[in-house]
């Protein structure tokens, strides 16, 4: 919890992540983008280790249908480098065959122990930089919009 009150401190408090998201114990916060109206039954997720720091979008479609999972998964594929284009890096593309779970995801390595400004800056900026990339960039692929709804309105 005090690792991602730090982190939202010092983020953009304009940014996607500083307006969405609530700090939690533990080393994963997520938004729920099928309660946002974006994409169904995904979420985006960012993830903290020893060494690294995630941001990723996992779960699609039907909870109960791997292949339609895969469906949407596919969608998004089909148009990989537009998407990475946006995103200005390159992202890991993981479609499991039979599985819920299919994830894009971005990582870096980044050391969490470490309390320096410096480093819970590089940090902070990472989280908010991709997870507003994730929010804003990926559900027009999915055709969804995130201005559809008025879901930033959320003050801290």
């Amino acid at each position: 919890l005090d690792f991602w009150n730090q982190i939202l401190r010092v983020c953009n408090p304009d940014s996607f992540f500083r307006k969405l998201i609530s700090p939690k114990k533990g080393n994963v916060v997520y938004l729920n983008m099928n309660a946002a109206n974006l994409i169904a039954n995904a979420s985006i997720q960012c993830i903290v280790t020893q060494s690294t720091c995630r941001v990723e979008l996992a779960g699609w479609g039907d909870r109960n249908s791997a292949e339609k999972n895969l469906e949407n998964y596919d969608v998004l594929w089909e148009k990989k480098d537009i998407i990475e284009e946006e995103f200005g890096c390159q992202l890991r593309w993981d479609r499991k065959e039979g599985k819920f779970t299919t994830n894009i995801s971005v990582s870096k390595s980044l050391r969490y122990t470490d309390t320096s400004i410096g480093n819970v800056r590089d940090i902070a900026d990472f989280f908010c930089g991709y997870f507003d990339k994730f929010y804003t960039i990926l559900p027009k692929y999915c055709g969804f919009n995130p201005d559809k709804e008025n879901v930033y309105d959320i003050d801290r």
